[in-house]
């Protein structure tokens, strides 16, 4: 029976290669080398092997690549019902760096229930991925309430300035106006400042006048607002002190910003206590 068995299989595979257009005659002569080497492979299960015969076969030898590709997947077939566990073990090499949890729900999904370990990794793997993602999350919300917030510069604080001073011609306490000898001089004054998100800020600053005494602004030293803030406030006292708004301007995180304000006409300074920047957009 085996005997017959044998001839039979020798028969039909004689009838085959004889066939026209088969795989080996339908390729050239130029072929032979490669299907020698695929030879050399085709009848274990390296799939490895069979990839490094599959990569070098040349367009010229279709036959033998759809031949080839054929054999592999019969090969891979072959070792997953060996073992289960080995499309898990292969597909690790790109799965262990996802970068996003999709990429790791896929590497799961299917797997077989046998793969405990392999699944154990990518488990740990999609949860530190979320935990990343949680992170992130907290982190740009944080940033978001942290630009939200106002930023006020209290005026006392200014980093440089020329012929102005705190308490010195006014009944304060806490305001920034004309320095002794209280007469007229131009008034200039700079603060440095930071804020935490890119975006269009509203200006405003908070003072007391009882006559006009308007402002030129400028940030990093271009004139952004001129004359800004002409109104009046009732009187030169604390009690008449007033937020008046300025203009929307835009700003950038992460790089130093100075404000400089500078008096026009006369040059002297209302009363000054605060400058205000609220974040009207982000972007």
């Amino acid at each position: 029976m085996r005997q017959l068995i044998a001839f039979a299989t020798f028969a039909l595979t004689a009838l085959l290669f004889a066939t026209p257009g088969h795989a080996q005659s339908a390729d050239p002569p130029a072929c032979a080398p490669y299907r020698a080497k695929w030879a050399s492979v085709s009848g274990g299960s390296d799939v490895a092997a069979m990839d490094g015969v599959i990569k070098v076969i040349p367009t010229l030898c279709p036959a033998l690549a759809g031949e080839a590709k054929v054999r592999r997947a019969a090969a891979q077939k072959e070792i997953a019902a060996r073992d289960p566990c080995v499309r898990a073990r292969e597909d690790w090499t790109w799965a262990q760096n996802a970068t996003d949890e999709n990429t790791m729900r896929a590497y799961l999904d299917g797997m077989p229930q046998a793969c405990g370990a392999w699944r154990a990794r990518g488990e740990e793997r999609l949860n530190m991925l979320a935990s990343q993602r949680a992170a992130a999350t907290l982190e740009a919300e944080r940033k978001a309430a942290a630009a939200r917030v106002p930023i006020v510069l209290q005026a006392r604080n200014f980093t440089r300035g020329v012929n102005v001073a705190v308490d010195a011609c006014t009944p304060g306490p806490g305001v920034l106006a004309n320095a002794r000898p209280c007469n007229n001089a131009i008034n200039s004054a700079e603060w440095d400042f930071t804020v935490s998100a890119s975006g269009s800020y509203q200006m405003e600053i908070e003072y007391a006048a009882l006559t006009p005494r308007p402002v030129n602004i400028y940030i990093n030293g271009i004139r952004t607002f001129m004359g800004a803030i002409p109104q009046t406030t009732g009187g030169w006292n604390n009690t008449h002190l007033a937020w008046r708004p300025v203009g929307t301007l835009g700003l950038t995180v992460g790089k130093p910003i100075t404000l400089r304000l500078e008096g026009t006409g006369a040059g002297i300074f209302p009363h000054i206590r605060a400058i205000r920047f609220t974040l009207v957009k982000a972007y």
